[in-house]
């Protein structure tokens, strides 16, 4: 409907049965209407003269400099003045006792507005009798909630604004006589304002509820608390008492302890010591039996020769050199020699995986390697026994097998134990070098026919194009040249030993001398890359070996604490006694007072090499010492 009567803009007349809502809208929206059901809907002059000023009313300043009750009003000719009624002030005396009073509440934008419409109304009425009804209702509203601040508040603006609405109820119906559309107007703006005051007020006891009722739980739980904190109070009060007479009991339980402890300790001593007299004579009557029967068994002739034998054997003990055991040390074969190695290595790192684990000292090679014997046959003389064949045929060996040599070196001290594995990884890549170089060499052979060369390669001889192009690779200009003409020296030695030990056989043909000296047994190749690696190492060490000995004065590989403390000195003068104990605390944290050789290497090597780099010139912080002998790829090898 609402749509086809929009179409019509010069309908001014309609007649239409419709409810009282949609009446309204209908008046409201279609703005040319003159009138509706025959009512007119207008009956303002044409010229605009309204007997109402609205702006008039809006502009208005009342009480900018007197107050609404000193303004003049406007009074109809035909109307008589009447007096002013006395009023009393408006009290109440709320549940407690307490006198409630308006004084302190501002209604003074409700009189405003009140004095506004009257004047402008041309009506007659005082603020007081109007707004007395309203201040009685907020008195007893206020007495409901004497405690509640913020629900007094929401009950003053809901009085405040039933003043408003009556002020503009008087205003809405005063316009319905002239323009019904603009009284509809204004009654739906009422309306729209008179629900938002509503849902604040509405808004606010809820909040203030829930913000109640909160509070009320919050006390509760905080009474709950202090009953029971008192509670424990009660409870630790008579623990305590209880822990008094508890610890009184103790101190007469301890002194009767010791007294009766006293007693017996005593008692045990006089018992031992009565002990000791009985074995004394126990042990003299056994001894003065035995001879006694030996002197009954044997005749003096026996006796003599028996006495005879004994001198015999003294004498050949001082003289020959003989094992614990009564048997001479034999030595071991390199590869039984090579097998202990191997028992050894394995052990100690378990042994150490242990250590770490239940947080005790590491041992040293050296220590381990009698731990090892002790495992694994027990008894003192063939621990002995062992321990001197493995000492001996580690001499025999050194110079031979660079792998027993550098055991040798980790049992006396020389070196860390952990040089074994770059040793290790030197070997590993000089193989899997000689594989690429066969792989390039050869790039049309299969995997399985490299793995077959590479194989004949290192159970046999190496040749010259190969073992040089592998060194090369591995190392700078100047160690390549070192390291080449090392290996051609061991050459030259070999064809040498090689040549007194084949002279009775005839002079080699020239094929056989070209042959020979093209190629050389990888064993005794890698034995020089091993024993330069070695040197190296050495020389990397000889200082940290010297200052180390220096403190470990019992040449067992350890130090403790204070002997710890004092290399860190040395090392470095400029650390603070804060910094050596963080060391300290790192390299010892479970204070076993066993600091090992290979330990400090480790933990010293990084700081070495980073003075060496910042050294050039070889100068150092060791106490003028001189590292300058030393080469730059000696550290860049450890």
């Amino acid at each position: 409907i609402m749509q086809g009567l929009l179409s019509l803009p010069s309908l001014k007349h309609l007649f239409i049965d419709l409810s009282t809502a949609d009446e309204d809208e209908i008046i409201i929206t279609l703005t040319n209407l003159e009138s509706f059901n025959g009512t007119p809907l207008s009956d303002v002059p044409e010229d605009g003269d309204y007997d109402y000023n609205l702006t008039d009313i809006a502009n208005t300043q009342i009480g900018t400099d007197r107050s609404i009750n000193e303004q003049e009003e406007i009074v109809p000719e035909d109307m008589e003045e009447e007096e002013e009624p006395i009023h009393e002030p408006i009290t109440m005396t709320d549940a407690s006792g307490n006198v409630i009073s308006l004084d302190d509440i501002d209604f003074e934008n409700q009189e405003r507005l009140f004095g506004g419409v009257k004047q402008h109304l041309n009506r007659r009425g005082d603020w007081n009798t109007f707004s007395q009804l309203h201040k009685r209702d907020l008195l007893e509203r206020l007495a409901k909630y004497p405690n509640d601040r913020v629900r007094q508040l929401n009950e003053i603006l809901y009085i405040k604004r039933m003043l408003t609405n009556d002020c503009f109820d008087d205003t809405i119906n005063e316009v319905q006589k002239k323009d019904k559309k603009l009284a509809l107007l204004l009654n739906l703006i009422k309306d729209t304002y008179d629900g938002l005051l509503d849902e604040y007020y509405v808004n606010t006891v809820t909040i203030a509820s829930q913000y109640h009722t909160k509070l009320h739980k919050i006390e509760s739980e905080l009474n709950e608390a202090d009953d029971e904190i008192r509670k424990f109070v009660v409870a630790s009060e008579l623990l305590e008492k209880e822990a008094t007479d508890n610890e009184s009991a103790k101190r007469k339980l301890a002194t009767t302890f010791e007294d009766e402890k006293e007693k017996l300790v005593e008692e045990i001593g006089w018992l031992k010591a009565e002990k000791e007299k009985i074995k004394n004579k126990l042990r003299q009557y056994q001894i003065a039996q035995q001879k006694m029967s030996m002197q009954a068994q044997m005749n003096p002739r026996d006796v003599l020769l028996q006495s005879i034998r004994a001198d015999t054997r003294r004498k050949r003990d001082k003289l020959g050199s003989r094992s614990p055991s009564g048997k001479s040390n034999k030595p071991l074969s390199l590869k039984q020699l090579k097998e202990f190695i191997d028992e050894i290595y394995a052990s100690k790192t378990r042994f150490d995986q242990k250590c770490v684990e239940n947080r005790l000292p590491r041992e040293t090679m050296e220590q381990h390697l009698y731990t090892y014997l002790n495992q694994k046959y027990g008894l003192k003389n063939l621990i002995l026994d062992h321990a001197s064949s493995i000492i001996s045929s580690v001499k025999k060996y050194s110079q031979d097998d660079n792998y027993v040599c550098v055991f040798g070196k980790i049992l006396r001290n020389e070196i860390d134990e952990e040089f074994r594995f770059v040793q290790k990884q030197l070997s590993e890549t000089v193989g899997e070098l000689l594989r690429v170089y066969l792989k390039g060499k050869f790039p049309y052979k299969n995997d399985k026919e490299i793995n077959q060369m590479l194989s004949k390669r290192m159970n046999g001889y190496i040749y010259q194009e190969e073992w040089v192009d592998i060194i090369k690779y591995m190392y700078n200009k100047e160690d390549s040249v070192n390291v080449i003409m090392k290996v051609n020296e061991a050459i030259h030695a070999n064809q040498g030993n090689r040549s007194a030990n084949n002279a009775s056989r005839g002079r080699y043909s020239r094929e056989q001398l070209m042959k020979n000296t093209n190629r050389y047994p990888f064993n005794d190749f890698l034995k020089v890359l091993l024993d330069f690696q070695l040197r190296g190492h050495e020389r990397f060490l000889a200082k940290f070996v010297r200052i180390f000995r220096d403190f470990d004065h019992d040449r067992n590989g350890i130090l403790n604490e204070l002997e710890f403390h004092q290399l860190l000195q040395v090392i470095n003068p400029n650390r603070s006694e804060d910094e050596i104990d963080e060391l300290l605390q790192m390299m010892d944290p479970h204070n076993n007072q066993q600091i090992t050789f290979s330990e400090c290497v480790t933990f010293f090597s990084a700081e070495l090499v980073r003075m060496m780099n910042t050294n050039k010139n070889g100068e150092n912080q060791y106490q003028g010492d001189d590292y300058s002998a030393y080469g730059e790829d000696d550290f860049e090898a450890h």
